[in-house]
C-alpha cells in the first residue's frame, strides 16, 4: 500500500486499513509504504502497527513517487502472492480469499483483477466499473485501456519480483508493468466486484488528466517495443482516439471517462468497446457514401442510367461492401459477438431504401438537382442513422 498525505483526508487510510484487517483470509501481511508524508500518516500507521503484528511500516526518507513506493513493496514481501492496495481504497471481505482463489485454479494466469465499485469522497457507490473476465480478450486491452483494474490486482509474487514498475512515470505507472506481465501468463478478473475505487477531485488518476493520458500512450509505445506485441488495427484506433482527447480540456476528458466507462449493470456492453463500434460503423458509412457517389456517377455519366435506377442498381454492392467492410473492420478483434452482423446487413438494405426515399424527394418533391439529392443524403442519413443505430443495433446487444 503505497501512501502519501492521505492521513487527513477524512479517514480515508483508515477505511482502507481496516479493509484488510476484515478480510476472511487472515494469512497475510501489509506492507505501508510511507512515501514522505508531510501530515499525520506516519501516526496512523504507527498506530495500527502497534496493534497488528502483521502490519508493516516503511518510511522513505526522500520521496520517491507511487512507481517507487511500489518497487520498495515488492522489494519487501515475503509472501507466495503479492496484492494491491491504494490508501484510500476499500476492499471487501472476501477479496484476498477469492482472488487467491482464482490464481490456485487458474495455473496458467499470473495476475487477477476484480470488478470495480465506484464510490466518492463521502463513500458512497456511484456506479460500478467492468472488466472483461476472458483472458484472450484480456491481453487484446493492453492496447487499448488496462485490462485488470490496476489497484485491486493480485499478481504471483515470483513473478512481480522479476519485474519492476518504472519510476519515471509520475502517472500511469501500471502501463508498462502489465506489458511486463504479459510474457508471464494470462491475466484474469473476477467475475464479481471486490473493490472499492474511490474518485473525488484529487484522485492521481483526474488530478492531471492529460498527463495520464500522455504516459498511457508513451507506456504502450514503450511496453509495445520492450515485449515485441503489436497492436491491431482497432487499437492503433483506439489509441490514436486516446490521443485527440490530449487537445480538450481535463474536465471534459474526466467526464467522457466517466460516461464511457461506468455502468450500473453487468449485462451492459463493454461501454468503450460499444463507443468505438459505433465510430468504427460510421467510418464504414463513410465510406458508402463516397461509393455510392462514385458508383452513382459512372452509372449516370457513363451508362445514362436514371438516377433512381442507379440506387436501387447499388444495392448488390453496398451489401457485398457492408459485409466484407464490417466483417474485417468492425467485428475484427472486438467484445461484441458476430450476432450482431445480420442487423448491419438490414441496416444496409434500409440505407438504400432510405437513400432512395430522401433522393426522392430531393428530386421529385423540393425541385433539387440529383447532384444536390445526393449531397443532402450524405447529411441527413448519418442523423438517422445514428439514432437507428442506439435504437436497433446496439439495444439489448
Amino acid at each position: 500500500m503505497p501512501i502519501y498525505n492521505v492521513g487527513k483526508q477524512e479517514g480515508y487510510l483508515s477505511e482502507a486499513i481496516h479493509s484488510i484487517l476484515a478480510q476472511t483470509h487472515t494469512n497475510w501481511e501489509l506492507i505501508c509504504i510511507n512515501d514522505h508524508s508531510l501530515d499525520n500518516t506516519a501516526d496512523i500507521l504507527a498506530k495500527y502497527a502497534k496493534k497488528d503484528d502483521r502490519i508493516k511500516v516503511v518510511l522513505n526518507k526522500h520521496g520517491k513517487g507511487i512507481s517507487g513506493a511500489l518497487n520498495t513493496g515488492i522489494e519487501l514481501a515475503t509472501g507466495q502472492f503479492m496484492a494491491r492496495h491504494d490508501a484510500d481504497d476499500i476492499s471487501l471481505p472476501e477479496r484476498l480469499e477469492k482472488q487467491l482463489q482464482y490464481l490456485q485454479t487458474h495455473k496458467d494466469a499470473v495476475a487477477v483483477g476484480s470488478q470495480l465499485i465506484i464510490i466518492d469522497a463521502e463513500s458512497v457507490e456511484k456506479s460500478i466499473k467492468y472488466s472483461p473476465t476472458d483472458p484472450k480478450v484480456l491481453k487484446q486491452m493492453l492496447f487499448r485501456y488496462m485490462p485488470m483494474p490496476h489497484p485491486a490486482l493480485m499478481v504471483r509474487a515470483e513473478v512481480f519480483k522479476k519485474i519492476r514498475y518504472n519510476e519515471t512515470y509520475p502517472t500511469s505507472e501500471d502501463v508498462v508493468m502489465y506489458f511486463d506481465l504479459a510474457k508471464f501468463g494470462d491475466f484474469g478478473n473476477t467475475s464479481e466486484p471486490l473493490y472499492k475505487y474511490r474518485i473525488t477531485d484529487k484522485s492521481n488518476s483526474f488530478g492531471k488528466i492529460r498527463k495520464s493520458v500522455y504516459y498511457t500512450i508513451k507506456g504502450r509505445w514503450e511496453g509495445s517495443r520492450k515485449t515485441g506485441l503489436k497492436p491491431d488495427f482497432t487499437s492503433l484506433f483506439y489509441t490514436l482516439t486516446q490521443a485527440v482527447l490530449l487537445l480538450f480540456p481535463g474536465k471534459l476528458i474526466h467526464w467522457l471517462y466517466l460516461k464511457l466507462r461506468m455502468q450500473k449493470s453487468a449485462d451492459a456492453v463493454e461501454p468503450v468497446a460499444k463507443f468505438f463500434e459505433l465510430v468504427r460503423y460510421g467510418i464504414v458509412g463513410v465510406l458508402t457514401v463516397f461509393l455510392d457517389w462514385a458508383s452513382y456517377s459512372v452509372l449516370q455519366t457513363t451508362f445514362g442510367v436514371n438516377y433512381l435506377l442507379a440506387d436501387i442498381i447499388n444495392i448488390p454492392v453496398f451489401l457485398s461492401f457492408n459485409y466484407y467492410a464490417h466483417k474485417l473492420f468492425t467485428f475484427r478483434n472486438t467484445l461484441p459477438t458476430k450476432k450482431a452482423l445480420p442487423k448491419y446487413l438490414l441496416l444496409t438494405v434500409f440505407n438504400q431504401a432510405e437513400a432512395l426515399a430522401i433522393l426522392a424527394v430531393s428530386v421529385n418533391l423540393l425541385h433539387l438537382d440529383p447532384v444536390a439529392g445526393k449531397a443532402l443524403q450524405i447529411v441527413v442519413m448519418p442523423i438517422l442513422n445514428f439514432f437507428i443505430l442506439k435504437l436497433f443495433v446496439f439495444k439489448n446487444n
